[in-house]
């Protein structure tokens, strides 16, 4: 008959006077010890009860009324660790007994062994440390130049939080807890390389987004990510829909660069632009091929989609004055450059900006000019196709956005529609 015991061996005391207690299961006379990695002296060990009372030696006054409060707590909690180790051992021999095995002791120390390695395995996974993980995750990354360097940011951001935490993160941090404490610090103590303290919540909105995508790849991956990775909530800020009316591109196409031809290019490609609505990791690989019978054809770089878009005579005029192969530089340059030619061009126009740092909103008035980028040229093109009876599913299919995007984030409408549509209703 199979029998589980807790025992200790008096023959093997450490240099404080204690043993190891282990629980015994014997099985046809043979047996197998499994260590509790509980120590205890042999005079407070009960073989009959197999439990630890290591306040039976001390009187019942007041003197010793702490401590034997305090030696009873620490033998609850030790008795219960045996109590626990005893209930594994026996799960053991009844999964050998589901599967129709005897089970003899060298059995059931066989499936503990197998039991502890992948414990141990577990811990090695829950201990990784995530930096290194972020940084393999970037190196063997197939996305875009602007997702990587988004992905580069969030780590930035988690290094940054380790720095002020002094803590390295580890895989089994990645909990509610950390989440709320790192949100905190992004818009509350983190410190740019200008001085500033405080990430905007679009800012630190996109770094748990990113995060989010690493430990969704660490899961599928075989590490045990907390079930919380799905509470992770993404602060989602829509910011207001900027764009230049026609006029405006006008103004641009107006403005005499002839003695600047660095301001001339990064102006032409934005005219150029306003009528195309590229991302510009499509408007920067352009070349004479992917032009044919006055239509630009390309197959767009984020999500592979084909697209055909019908040259309008201002954009084709653009592409003719480079021979079809337009000006290359690199995005940070292109805004830079850009504002530079808006305010040249006047664009002085007050356009209303939205500060939101843990919730807090500021509204600031800025000219027009001094927010101009690659993305407004898109903003711009999808609002002058829907003033001009262009419709939603037409420029999906042309910017490979989806309608409801386009409706949400790029599409704007101008005062004059807004008040012709009005006149027309009520006038």
């Amino acid at each position: 008959m199979a029998t589980v015991k807790a025992v200790i061996r008096k023959s093997k005391v450490n240099k404080h006077g204690e043993c190891v207690i282990y629980v015994r299961y014997t099985h046809r006379e043979k047996w197998a010890d499994f260590s509790t990695g509980i120590k205890v002296k042999p005079e407070f060990w009960s073989p009959q009860k197999q439990t630890i009372n290591s306040s039976r030696a001390l009187s019942k006054n007041k003197t010793n009324q702490e401590l034997i409060i305090e030696r009873t707590k620490n033998d609850r909690k030790a008795n219960s660790q045996v109590a626990l180790k005893k209930e594994e051992i026996l799960g053991l021999v009844r999964s050998l007994q589901l599967e129709d095995s005897e089970p003899y002791a060298d059995e059931v120390k066989r499936k503990y062994s197998q039991k502890e390695e992948v414990k141990e395995s577990i811990e090695e996974l829950n201990n990784a440390l995530i930096i290194p993980l972020f940084s393999a995750f970037i190196d063997n990354s197939s996305k875009s130049r602007t997702t990587t360097q988004s992905y580069k940011t969030c780590r930035h951001h988690l290094k940054s939080f380790e720095i002020a935490y002094k803590r390295k993160l580890k895989v089994k941090d990645m909990t509610i807890e950390f989440y709320k404490k790192y949100l905190n610090f992004l818009s509350r103590e983190y410190v740019n390389a200008l001085g500033d303290r405080g990430l905007q919540d679009s800012t630190s909105g996109a770094s748990v987004k990113n995060l989010k995508v690493l430990l969704r790849h660490l899961k599928r991956s075989g590490y045990p990510i907390p079930a919380e990775i799905s509470e992770l909530k993404v602060n989602k800020v829509t910011p207001p829909i900027i764009y230049l009316i026609e006029n405006e591109v006008r103004a641009l196409v107006d403005l005499d660069l002839e003695n600047n031809k660095r301001l001339e290019k990064v102006r032409d490609l934005f005219v150029f632009n306003c009528y195309c609505g590229l991302r510009y990791s499509d408007l920067s690989r352009l070349s004479p091929y992917h032009f044919k019978d006055d239509e630009l054809c390309l197959r767009t770089h984020k999500n592979m989609s084909d697209v055909e878009i019908p040259l309008m005579p201002l954009p084709l005029q653009i592409a003719k004055k480079y021979n079809f192969l337009l000006p290359k530089i690199s995005e940070q340059k292109f805004n830079t450059y850009l504002k530079e030619v808006g305010k040249l061009a006047e664009l002085t126009d007050m356009v209303e900006q939205v500060s939101i740092k843990s919730g807090n909103k500021e509204f600031t008035m800025v000219s027009k000019w001094s927010v101009l980028s690659s993305h407004i040229a898109i903003k711009t093109f999808i609002t002058l196709c829907g003033e001009k009876g262009v419709s939603p599913k037409t420029v999906s299919e042309i910017t490979g956005k989806s309608v409801s995007i386009i409706i949400k984030h790029y599409y704007g409408t101008s005062k004059s529609t807004i008040r012709n549509e009005m006149n027309r209703a009520f006038g």
